[in-house]
């Protein structure tokens, strides 16, 4: 049967489009061409709460959804900014993808979303889509003050077999990864390799560690010791990530405590600040084992919607991330830790201050000292005042709702403050009271 013959009415250009590259579609292979890549600057208001992604996969690498899908996704679900993190390339290539990569649902939804400009060519090994740059699509999708994109990538390394990723984001070009003689120096060498390229650029970048208790070798010593490391993911929504929601403090946060004591306090190296993020792969099945979007998110305080502004916030420490409770407020003024939640009706929640301090290392147990609970408070306001006595103390804010398409069985939505330290208390109220060193 000819394919016209199953059709009643005039085609569309999806139809059209589909019909092209279903009919000679075949294995391929990629080509790769260099470009570059550029940076939209926009202006908000200041002291307003943005909400992004900084760990998002699409056909680019491993996930199964062009870009262009992806980064609507996310608009169409109110964020402000995303970060697209594929394996090992900044998305500023020419690139070639054979069409049957992600399946048919996923050139099914290109086809709707973005029929208009989808470029396909016909070779010996059948047809492929090209996929877009980050600069070509940026206009589909930028708005001044409402949302924005920054290139990035997840470098994809290794230590004795076990995997050592580390997000780059806001990158210029592609970063080889740089290997090492041990998991701290592989940290390490790809760290130094984003800030040396945020050097040599004047554009400022993020240095994320990634899932760092998946099939990791890498201790939380080992972590603490990393110069030039902004972040670390201690939410990842992606069920082979590592860090997930499954219990009143999990192992992800048990290793972030470990990291701040010993860079607070015998090391002398500025916070680590926490993330949550999808580690988004799958953008067809929900709920996935692949990673969905929209699981964790990091809310940024910035005075504006730019690179420099969000950047430069996510390492002075305006953030919090979450799995779903929402922040009206954090702040520390005048040795007073105050959080405020935008309490839903009928919801319960528990917020436990927690922290490490200066005496840790003269009592007994010192380890299950680091990143203990140092006061709990119910309710939608829960305040900490400052002995004097502690290195830092965040918050963990729990609620009692279910977390729709959760990444665990009865997973609930948490919030996650950055840490604060008492001899950095400040009287502004639009700045939390943080390290804000970005010296490295």
């Amino acid at each position: 049967m000819h394919l016209f013959i199953l059709f009643q009415k005039p085609f569309s250009l999806r139809t059209l489009l589909v019909i092209g590259i279903l009919s000679t579609i075949a294995l391929g292979s990629l080509a790769v061409r260099a470009e570059d890549s550029s940076t939209t600057t926009t202006q908000v208001n200041r002291s307003h709460w943005y909400r992004g992604a900084l760990h998002t996969h699409s056909l680019w690498s491993d996930g199964n959804a062009y870009p262009e899908v992806v980064v609507k996704w996310y608009k169409d679900h109110d964020y402000q900014f995303v970060a697209m993190t594929d394996h090992n390339s900044v998305p500023n290539q020419t690139v070639w993808s054979n069409a049957n990569r992600g399946g048919l649902n996923a050139l099914l939804t290109y086809a709707d979303q973005c029929g208009d400009w989808v470029e396909q060519r016909t070779g010996e090994s059948g047809v492929s889509i090209r996929l877009r740059t980050m600069d070509e699509y940026r206009s589909r999708f930028e708005e001044s003050g409402k949302f924005m994109l920054l290139p990035g990538m997840e470098i994809t390394d290794s230590y004795a077999g076990h995997a050592v990723h580390v997000n780059g984001i806001n990158l210029v070009k592609t970063i080889t990864r740089r290997r090492g003689d041990s998991p701290r120096d592989v940290i390490q060498n790809n760290v130094t390799a984003i800030r040396d390229q945020e050097s040599t650029s004047g554009q400022p970048m993020l240095a994320q560690y990634c899932h760092p208790l998946m099939d990791s070798t890498a201790s939380a010593d080992d972590i603490a010791r990393v110069v030039g490391l902004d972040t670390l993911e201690i939410y990842n929504g992606n069920p082979t990530g590592g860090t997930l929601n499954n219990g009143p403090q999990d192992a992800s946060e048990n290793l972030w405590d470990r990291v701040l004591t010993q860079r607070l306090s015998s090391l002398n190296l500025p916070v680590v600040y926490g993330v949550g993020v999808d580690d988004a792969h799958d953008y067809q099945t929900f709920p996935s084992p692949h990673g969905n979007p929209g699981r964790g998110a990091l809310m940024v305080r910035a005075n504006s919607l730019n690179p420099l502004a969000i950047i430069q916030a996510i390492k002075c420490g305006n953030s919090y991330t979450t799995s779903g409770v929402k922040l009206r407020d954090v702040r520390c003024v005048n040795d007073q830790i105050t959080v405020k939640i935008n309490a839903e009706e009928g919801v319960q929640y528990t917020t436990r201050f927690i922290g490490t301090t200066r005496d840790y290392q003269t009592q007994l147990g010192e380890a299950s000292l680091m990143g203990r609970t140092l006061a709990t408070s119910t309710g939608a306001v829960a305040t900490y005042n400052f002995t004097g006595n502690e290195l830092y103390v965040r918050a963990r804010i729990d609620s009692t709702k279910l977390k729709e398409n959760g990444a665990v069985a009865g997973e609930t939505e948490t919030a996650w403050t950055q840490p604060m330290l008492p001899h950095q208390v400040t009287s502004d109220p639009d700045i939390m009271a943080v390290s804000c060193w970005t010296e490295y």
